[in-house]
């Protein structure tokens, strides 16, 4: 029996397009050995993408490897706007680091030059795996482009099930980062925490230095102030009623 949203479902619009919200997959890690390009271990890749384990759950959501797939130009985008500074100041130990400061121009104009926002692919279940697991894979190229452009470990993916309008249900998928919970990459922090602790850093200085700074910009603004007041007075004049008829 198909799947029938709630009227309290939530809607989202994609490309000019409504979409009701059906169900919802979240942070689903790109690990290394799914990544083609930015690999931290050894390995060529391997195409299959780990979606979840072989349960209810998960067989509900994807109760149909043959429906139509999308992801967007401007999450792809988006990702890559993200991921820039990891790519011109790495912090993981890839193989071939040396590579991606360029590698993030070449990707930024290769998704630019996608025509459309929906970037459609299809998947397929990959069946001939051990264990209680459940694994997509697909031959498109948008698939191949994720596995391109992933970095592994700190990249995640969520999928949404959708309704349209017409009653097509469609699996969209979006990639993000995440840099192991924190907001800012480690660049950024480890240099904010190097500013703290410079002795010359205005937060290393003793209390009473700072103490002195923060009356300094007082007195200056009373004197400031001051200054004003003693102009408009000697140059303006006091203003006086004028004779009333």
């Amino acid at each position: 029996m198909p799947e029938k949203p709630s009227d309290t479902a939530s809607s989202i619009i994609l490309a000019d397009e409504k979409f009701q919200v059906i169900d919802a997959k979240e942070r689903m890690t790109v690990p290394d050995c799914f990544v083609l390009k930015n690999k931290i271990g050894s390995g060529h890749g391997e195409a299959k993408f780990y979606v979840g384990n072989d349960n209810e759950e998960t067989r509900r959501f994807f109760d149909n490897f043959n429906r139509r797939c999308i992801f967007l130009k401007s999450d792809f985008l988006k990702y890559l706007e993200d991921a820039k500074i990891e790519y011109k100041k790495p912090q993981q130990p890839y193989r071939k680091k040396k590579e991606l400061i360029s590698d993030w121009d070449d990707y930024w104009k290769l998704v630019n030059e996608f025509q459309g926002e929906l970037l459609e692919f299809s998947i397929q279940h990959q069946t001939q795996i051990i264990g209680p697991r459940v694994y997509i894979n697909s031959d498109d190229y948008v698939y191949k482009l994720l596995r391109i452009i992933s970095l592994p470990n700190i990249t995640y993916l969520s999928a949404l099930k959708l309704k349209s309008e017409r009653g097509e249900i469609v699996y969209y998928f979006r990639l993000f980062l995440d840099y192991f919970g924190e907001e800012d990459h480690p660049s950024v922090i480890k240099q904010e925490e190097k500013e703290i602790q410079d002795p010359r850093s205005f937060s290393q200085k003793p209390i009473w230095q700072r103490a002195l700074v923060v009356i300094a910009g007082v007195v200056m603004n009373f004197l400031l102030a001051v200054l004003i007041i003693t102009y408009l007075f000697t140059f303006e004049g006091v203003p006086t009623p004028g004779n009333q008829i």
